[in-house]
């Protein structure tokens, strides 16, 4: 990609949607009325039946019942990047809520840092609040043996965050990354598609950044609040079929990523560990109880044994 005014760019809004029109419904008219504006809309509708139908000529659907997952959907999101040539790709979970100015400030900061500061841009992710913890959602730091979020400093007087993978939902992909022979896995279905892909852009020589002053809400699950010891703490919520894929797909990533024999005997005493908490909270917090033990057991042992077929 040649440096060009960013006005010239062509961008796609991509969204993975997933049973719930009205959040569907919410999101799309905030990509509409972005201060930069987008080419066009691809929505991949993961539900058994199609959630909305426009006549919209700026709006594409394309329903997959079977559900093609996270992975599935960004790598459509990456064909359509590349068949019909455009310059970005804007990807989105359906529960998010885009600054209206939150491109512009992605694209000012890629131009800047591709053409200005000379940096192998990755991916450019917006600075993101989570509505349901009340929080901003950091970036994945790997270390050693496991990943760790690190939260964006809002006092320094830096506009952006460098880290190893940002979360999916608001991030920017670049045409030219996009081509390269790398790309999210399939297999993963979801939870750790963006650790995953984040990483392998970072092993390839790519920088992926969290710019401070693009804007996005997001809601990260369902979390229950409970009080522990007189503390208020916040225990994830997640279904039993995505409880099984967040415990084999950090447990894999966790062991996989990890140098040396000593690294990774860490990291599979680290995810049994989390393993066990995992089952404690489904016990005496959760409901669909032994469902939820069932997922937290096999999606570890799955993963310590990169066992990545589809259930």
């Amino acid at each position: 990609m040649i440096a060009r005014e960013y006005r010239e760019y062509k961008v796609v809004a991509f969204i993975t949607a997933y049973l719930d029109s009205s959040a569907l419904m919410k999101i799309i008219p905030l990509i509409e009325s972005q201060t930069f504006p987008v080419a066009e809309i691809f929505i991949i509708d993961n539900s058994p039946d199609l959630l909305i139908r426009t006549q919209a000529s700026h709006i594409k659907i394309r329903h997959f019942p079977n559900n093609v997952g996270v992975a599935g959907g960004l790598l459509e999101g990456f064909r359509e990047v590349l068949e019909s040539k455009y310059d970005f790709l804007w990807m989105f979970d359906q529960d998010s809520e885009p600054a209206e100015n939150c491109l512009e400030e992605l694209l000012n900061f890629w131009q800047k840092a591709k053409y200005v500061e000379r940096l192998p841009v990755g991916i450019v992710s917006p600075l993101v609040f989570d509505a349901n913890t009340y929080r901003h959602i950091g970036g994945a730091i790997f270390e050693k043996f496991r990943f760790r979020e690190k939260l964006p400093s809002l006092t320094d007087c830096q506009s952006f965050m460098e880290c190893d993978s940002p979360i999916t939902s608001g991030s920017l992909f670049s045409v030219e990354v996009i081509k390269k022979d790398f790309s999210p896995r399939r297999e993963l279905f979801m939870d750790g598609v963006d650790l995953d892909y984040g990483m392998q852009l970072r092993r390839n020589g790519f920088q992926n950044f969290i710019v401070k002053a693009a804007k996005m809400n997001h809601r990260l699950g369902s979390p229950l609040k409970i009080r522990f010891w007189g503390k208020e703490l916040l225990v994830q919520n997640y279904s039993p079929i995505r409880t099984y894929y967040f415990f084999r797909n950090h447990t894999y990533l966790e062991i996989y990523y990890s140098s040396g024999a000593l690294n990774k005997g860490v990291a599979v005493l680290r995810r049994i560990a989390y393993m066990v908490r995992g089952i404690l909270a489904a016990i005496i917090i959760c409901d669909k109880k032994i469902n939820r033990v069932r997922a937290c057991f096999m999606g570890t042992l799955s993963g310590l044994f990169g066992v990545l077929e589809r259930i």
